[in-house]
Parts: structure tokens; sequence; C-alpha cells
């Protein structure tokens, strides 16, 4: 799943140096503006569905077909009619007629992936992601192939908006073909089912779009308040951290159906599960964090030109911003996994305010590096908030010692990356110094035991 998911970062990077190059930070940044737009609209309407449906098919007898019939028929009935809302209401925002044709072209697509991602649930209860690996992995090869042949017609911003589109309704189709080998899905349209999935769902609507607006709202404000230029250099840093967060939300969603089946039969197992998640999403998110925060510039380089070199300072803002979400995620299933759903809501609310306040006083003054920082105090409250959420629940230790041991190594790793800097020992060899200090905090501190190492090993091994 890791390879499949690495392979497919890979490929979207090489897709947004084709296109950055190709258009430019203004060109980009009109395909920034209409991408954002269509995602800001399917996440409105998310409501927590995925969340819900993987909890509802990990519950023990469950009927899966009918409840992925009906799932999936419901996302589609209210995706459909938000993208259709949005269409006609892109009219009223002060796009340009090219960013109107992006939209126009790529909202099928956004469609696609909409049912998608409900779909990843279903891959996620039975621990066989091959096929959700393989579609996007194929349907990011076919965006490749028509970004290459985009850019040797000098094709606008908008047809490439409708590429996306097109590489989203082939990771729908084969990810269909690969989830009726599991379950056979129909769509059916059982409005008392509907009606328990949405009653579920709704306190987790709110706090979905809250989300939405606080991470999609940056892009948006930018296109209206400054350049496109800003949008595009803005957007690059935020490729990075979105193709993190799909590592990350597989990695969430190979915990998925073990929080819910805990939290149904045995909450004292469900305390030690999630602090199993949590430790292990802290150990590679921090590392992951380190070295992609020591290698900033040469990534923004190589993604994007030297032209978008500035974008370098929103890629290292972005880092801690996706530790900290990627936990803030994993908190909110643990408590949606309770039946809880209702708590979320509230913690949410708290770091929306917190980033709306932030955006309104950083992005004039400092652009998209204000909207990250707004974004991470916001993360942060929100975390510390479900934190507490999940104490009173009986899970007092969701960041035990181990967790605490890892923090402190990331500390110390970063201390070591500003001494590489301050000895300027290039771009190369002050990310391996970074790397190897955290690595040997994590086994001078106890967080990672010589052992475990071994285990893993011999583990993999076997695998193969």
């Amino acid at each position: 799943m890791v390879a499949g998911r690495g392979g497919g970062l890979l490929a979207s990077l090489l897709t947004t140096a084709m296109m950055t190059r190709e258009l430019g930070p203004s060109g980009y940044g009109v395909y920034q503006a209409a991408i954002a737009y269509l995602g800001l609209a399917i996440l409105l309407v998310d409501f927590g569905l995925p969340n819900i449906f993987i909890r509802e098919i990990s519950t023990p007898g469950a009927d899966e077909q009918r409840l992925v019939g009906n799932a999936v028929a419901l996302r589609l009935s209210v995706t459909s009619t938000a993208l259709i809302v949005a269409l006609f209401a892109v009219a009223l925002l002060p796009y340009n007629s090219e960013e109107v044709r992006g939209v126009t072209y790529a909202l099928p697509g956004f469609l696609a992936y909409s049912l998608h991602l409900m779909l990843f649930g279903l891959f996620q209860r039975h621990l066989r992601q091959t096929g959700a690996v393989v579609a996007e992995l194929v349907g990011v090869l076919v965006l490749v192939a028509s970004v290459y042949v985009l850019c040797k017609v000098d094709a606008t911003p908008a047809a490439f908006c409708a590429a996306l589109g097109a590489s989203y309704i082939v990771v729908l189709t084969i990810a269909l073909w690969f989830a009726n080998r599991i379950v056979r899905v129909r769509l059916q349209f059982e409005l008392q089912v509907w009606r328990g999935y949405l009653k579920s769902a709704l306190p987790l609507a709110g706090a979905m779009t809250m989300t939405v607006l606080a991470f999609k709202l940056p892009t948006v404000l930018l296109a209206v308040l400054s350049t496109e230029d800003e949008v595009g250099k803005f957007g690059t840093s935020q490729v990075v951290l979105n193709s993190l967060m799909g590592v990350s939300l597989l990695f969430i969603g190979l915990f998925a159906p073990s929080l819910a089946r805990a939290a149904a039969t045995n909450r004292s197992e469900l305390s030690s599960v999630l602090q199993g998640a949590v430790t292990a999403l802290l150990l590679g998110g921090i590392g992951i964090a380190l070295v992609l925060v020591a290698m900033a510039d040469t990534i923004i380089t190589l993604l994007a030109g030297e032209a978008f070199g500035e974008a370098s300072t929103t890629l290292r803002l972005f880092m801690p911003l996706f530790v900290i979400h990627s936990l803030s995620l994993l908190l909110r299933e643990a408590v949606t996994a309770m039946h809880e759903q209702h708590r979320v809501a509230p913690c949410v609310a708290v770091g929306l305010v917190a980033a709306l306040i932030g955006f309104a006083v950083l992005i004039p003054r400092l652009q998209g590096e204000g909207a990250v920082m707004s974004l991470l105090v916001g993360e942060i409250l929100v975390a510390a908030g479900l934190l507490r959420v999940l104490a009173r629940l009986g899970a007092q230790h969701a960041i035990g010692s181990r967790s605490r041991r890892i923090i402190l190594s990331g500390g110390l790793g970063l201390l070591a990356m500003l001494i590489g800097y301050s000895a300027s020992l290039g771009p190369w060899l002050t990310p391996i110094l970074t790397g190897l200090a955290y690595a040997a905090a994590l086994l001078v501190t106890g967080a990672v035991g010589i052992g475990e190492i071994r285990n893993v090993v011999r583990d993999l091994r076997r695998s193969r």
C-alpha cells in the first residue's frame, strides 16, 4: 500500500512540475483556483459519511451489500446536487472566464472521485487496499500522460483541469471493478437506511464543513484578495501537503475498523489500539516532516522551478501542520468509533474561529505563509480539544510516554537541522544529518528499541 501510494505521489509531483513550468505562476494559479473551488464544493457535502460508513460495515453482523449500495447511492445524490449548485454559483464569484471553464471541465471527474473516496472504506474494512491503490496509480499515470501531451500543444489551464477530471473517472472505474470482487456494488435507494446514515453523520457534518472551510478558504481568499502568482506559489506547496495527507489517511484508515470493533466490544482495548496508532503516526509523521523541512528549497526547485522559490517557506510551515492535522483526524476517528461524534464539532469550531481570525490578520500581511500559520494554530486547538474529549470518555493516555519521547526526538532532529544550516552543510548533507539525529534520538530515548527493529525486519522478510 505504501509503495503504491509512494509511486502515486512521485507521479503526482511530476505532473505538478510539468504544469508549473508550462503555465507559470499565473496560469498555475488559475488551475489551482478552479480545482480548489470544486474541492470545496464536494467536501462541504461530505458530511463525514465515509467515517460513519466504515464504522457501520465494521460492526459484527453488518449487511455489507445493503450498506454499500445505499452509501454509494446517497453519496451520488448529494454530491451531484452540490456540484450542480456550485456550477451555477461560480458565476457570482470574481473568477475569470478561464477559471470558470476549468471548473466546468473538471466537474464530472470530481463527482467520480467523491464516489471513490466512499468506496475506499470498503477496501479498508477488508484490508484489501490493493484495488484502491492500483486505481489511483493508473489514474495518476493517465494524468501524467495527459499533462505531457497538453504541455506539448501549449494547452490552456482549463484543459489541464479537464485532464485531472478524466483521470478521476478512470480511478472510479477501476475501483468499482475491484470493489465488486469484495461485495456486489449496486445502487440502493432505501430512505430508511439513508436517514440512518445522515442521522449519525449529521454531528460530523458540521465538523467536516468547518475543516473544509479552514483548509480550502485560503486558496479562494488568495485568489480574490491577492494575485494569481501568490495562488500558484501557495498551491505548489499545498500539493506536497495534500500528497502527504493521502498517505496519512491511508494509515488512519487501517486503524479505523479496529477502533470501531474495539469500541463496540471492549472499550479498554480501544485505548490500547488508539495509543499504538498515535505512536506510529507520530513516529513516521515527524520523521517525514523533518526531512521535507530540511529539503524544502530543493523540493520546490525540482517541483516547480526557480520562479516558485518563495514557496519553500510555505512548504516548511506546512510540515508541522501535516503532523498535527493527521493527529487530529486520527483522534476524530476514535471519537466517532465510540458513537460520540457530536463532541467533535465544538472542538473544530474553536480551531476554525482561531484560523479565521488568523486569515483576517495575517493573509493581507504575509500572504500564503500567514494562511498556514493560522491553520497551524487552529489545528493545535482542535487536537487539544479532542484529547480532552477522549480523556473524559476513558481514553486518558492517547499520547503515552513513548509518543512524548518521539516528540522530544523530533525536537532534537530539528536542532540538528538548524546546526546543519548554520554550518552551511548544503541541501543534501543537512537532511542526512537531520535524519540520523532523529533516528539516534529515538534509540537513545527508548522511543524505539533495537529488538522492535529486528522484529519489523523479520516480519518484512516473511511477507516477501
